[in-house]
């Protein structure tokens, strides 16, 4: 979700809360949770905007472009390691349907 918010953030240079949670469909009060966050981080942080709304920007350039990276190479990792483990189900079919009454007619 941070991977997110900082693509966004880097897209649009400066965002409020209600922006980020429309672009993203997330909703705002994960938004405001993960810029917290990425704020102790030093990612990201906020300044009054034009019209008195606090705005976040991306604070450091390289960094959320190291931490976007370093994120969405874990996250594929992560998705081989479930790869790896994930065995096919044998399927299940319903009596009623057709694939279910051909088998039931053979027997």
């Amino acid at each position: 979700m941070d991977e997110i918010i900082l693509a966004v953030l880097t897209r649009h240079g400066q965002a409020t809360i209600k922006t980020l949670s429309s672009a993203t469909g997330l909703p705002a009060g994960a938004i405001k949770a993960a810029l917290l966050r990425m704020e102790e981080e030093g990612l990201v942080c906020r300044r009054p905007g034009p019209s008195r709304q606090l705005v976040w920007i991306v604070a450091d350039e390289e960094a959320a472009r190291a931490y976007r990276i370093r994120e969405t190479r874990a996250g594929q990792a992560r998705i081989v390691r479930f790869g790896r483990r994930w065995r096919p189900q044998p399927a299940i079919t319903h009596p009623t349907s057709p694939r279910g009454r051909s088998t039931l007619s053979d027997s």
